[in-house]
């Protein structure tokens, strides 16, 4: 499980980085995030939800991080995406939009990796 748990966290750092360029390029181009950007980053929240299931199921069985940081950065990046979605205004300037989810997916980058190195 402890693999799993690491795998997907490899796996959230590389889909949040592809979504964040995705996001970018919209930006740069002058598009609206768009449905397949939008499904994807529901798709990151779901790994995100599933590596925090894993992690509770790791802690449950005895599995404890070095520092209690570990679980606050795993919280942090869970409810990242949702405040965003719920907090960001909704933009008449949809290049505004992509570029405020680049920062919110680079910002989850940062979260795992921080995540990674204080478990």
């Amino acid at each position: 499980m402890v693999q799993i748990h690491h795998s997907l966290g490899n796996a959230i750092i590389f889909f949040m980085v592809v979504c964040g360029l995705w996001s970018f390029f919209n930006y740069l181009r002058g598009r609206p995030l768009g449905p397949s950007l939008s499904g994807s980053l529901v798709i990151g929240e779901i790994l995100i939800a599933g590596q925090g299931g894993v992690g509770v199921g790791l802690f449950l069985f005895g599995f404890r991080p070095a520092g209690f940081i570990h679980l606050f950065y795993g919280l942090l990046a869970a409810l990242t995406l949702p405040a965003a979605y719920l907090l960001l205004p909704d933009e008449e300037d949809s290049r505004q939009e992509s570029l405020q989810y680049t920062f919110v997916c680079l910002f989850i980058v940062g979260l795992a990796i921080r995540a990674m190195t204080t478990a």
